[in-house]
């Protein structure tokens, strides 16, 4: 269901409606029993040989249509959910921007980050501090990284 009145291309339209038609779970048990009675009525019938390549083809074309149905939706729920975290990083004054940017930085400079985040953790619970947003975790990361520094220039 939409909330606004904007348009909608056909495709779009389309692969909603397949997406909710595949994910019922009538639709599932459907298949799941089609395909029982398929194998168990199989070699019964005359022609099977070409009947088994024809329902092979189908299944192969559907099979591929569905690849492109699922990633179509996996997309559009990954942009969403981006764009909610954006609005919720963008809102809060302590959150870090860097993050806003996330997907389009190297896995390298993410996993630094990573650790960064979980540094800053580490110190906000060891000085009995709540979440990673406190002050004093970033002054005492701040510290630590000062500290590190002047131990590498030192022979």
């Amino acid at each position: 269901m939409r909330r606004t009145s904007e348009r909608v291309s056909w495709g779009e339209h389309i692969a909603e409606l397949a997406t909710r038609f595949v994910a019922d779970a009538r639709v599932q048990w459907v298949a799941v029993l089609l395909v029982v009675a398929w194998i168990a009525s199989g070699p019964q019938f005359a022609g099977w040989t070409t009947a088994h390549e024809l329902i092979e083809q189908f299944i192969a074309g559907l099979s591929f249509l569905m690849l492109f149905l699922l990633q179509r939706s996996q997309n559009k729920d990954t942009l969403s959910l981006q764009l909610k975290l954006d609005e919720l990083i963008a809102s809060n004054p302590r959150a870090s921007n860097r993050v806003l940017v996330a997907e389009e930085i190297s896995e390298e400079e993410m996993v630094r980050m990573r650790r960064h985040f979980r540094l800053l953790d580490r110190l906000a619970r060891e000085a009995g501090e709540g979440p990673l947003a406190e002050e004093n975790a970033y002054r005492r990361h701040e510290e630590e990284q000062q500290l590190q520094a002047e131990q590498k220039r030192e022979p």
